[in-house]
């Protein structure tokens, strides 16, 4: 999906223009078989992900720590 510029002030107010910049300069490599299986334990009533360990969720902390 292509960015466009027009939302870069919207985005920046956000504080989200770091995150942006980060997916437009290259995607994370993709886990198919774990991608599959977290989707399978999706739940949509609840946003969180149903897991044989409990229920987990991933929140704008996790986030930004995965994406520094």
């Amino acid at each position: 999906m292509r960015y466009d510029e027009r939302y870069t002030p919207y985005v920046r107010e956000a504080g989200l223009l770091p995150f942006i910049q980060l997916v437009r300069r290259s995607t994370p490599p993709n886990n198919v078989a774990a991608l599959t299986a977290l989707i399978d334990h999706w739940r949509p009533e609840t946003h969180t992900f149903h897991l044989r360990t409990g229920e987990m969720t991933v929140t704008l902390q996790d986030i930004a720590m995965i994406t520094g």
